[in-house]
């Protein structure tokens, strides 16, 4: 899976759901699909969210509600995460 799998439409249901899920506006959303394909295609899966919390504390964000998003919404991981992040 890559970036360009991630949804197009910032109003679509999904991205509702993820943007309130994760405490963020749809662009931000979008970047952390497209920093996590990157991640994950240069040095895959830990079976973490490690990924996901480097990104959001290298933006000046709390990685709390992100991950706690993300983990209510079934993804583990950050590969997992980056699936979660690219459904339609």
């Amino acid at each position: 899976m890559n970036h360009s799998d991630l949804p197009d439409d910032p109003h679509s249901s999904w991205a509702g759901v993820l943007c309130t899920a994760l405490g963020l506006p749809v662009e931000h959303v979008r970047l952390l699909g497209r920093w996590l394909a990157g991640a994950l295609d240069a040095r895959g899966c830990d079976g973490s969210l490690h990924k996901t919390r480097r990104w959001a504390h290298r933006r000046g964000l709390d990685p709390g509600p992100v991950v706690e998003g993300l983990l209510a919404l079934g993804a583990p991981c950050d590969c997992a995460a980056l699936d979660v992040l690219a459904r339609s």
